[in-house]
């Protein structure tokens, strides 16, 4: 009789498990963390998806607009102590991301009017009087077969 009930426990526990496995999320909501730290100052990003692969199934998002985000965005005040080599401000990133080296992500620089200024793979931006800027970029969280490519955006006052 032991036998048989504990033939049933792992029969059923195998079924969950195959279950689970089959109708796991490949959403991959949970990715990442994302922090702008501008002097002391740390703020968490919330990124939008902008497409998501698994396996060999590719899908595309609707790429969200700047000008639609800014209203949201986190704001951060340009810091006190910018030089030509550092702007002061930092991205870091917490998790399992594709783009390991810095140099894979790329910064878009958008100026009050949402027009793109330039790109770069550092954060050193060129900061002119009185002007606010707009930061976006692009993180795959996942891997190279299973991931999510989410758009983060910030902006920096001065």
């Amino acid at each position: 009789m032991r036998k048989k009930i504990l033939t049933l426990i792992f029969a059923a526990i195998f079924l969950c498990g195959v279950f689970l496995l089959l109708t796991s999320d490949n959403d991959m909501k949970n990715v990442g963390d994302v922090n702008l730290i501008c002097d002391e100052d740390v703020y968490e990003l919330t990124g939008v998806k902008v497409s998501k692969r698994y396996k060999d199934d590719i899908e595309e998002y609707d790429e969200p607009v700047l000008s639609d985000e800014a209203d949201s965005l986190i704001s951060a005040k340009k810091p006190d102590n910018t030089d030509d080599t550092d702007s002061g401000v930092k991205v870091q990133y917490k998790g399992l991301f594709i783009d390991k080296e810095k140099s894979d992500i790329t910064y878009k620089i958008y100026d009050s009017d949402f027009k793109m200024l330039y790109e770069t793979d550092t954060l050193n931006i060129v900061f002119e009087d009185a002007k606010d800027y707009y930061v976006s970029f692009d993180v795959k969280w996942g891997r190279v077969k299973n991931y999510v490519c989410m758009r983060y955006f910030f902006k920096l006052t001065t």
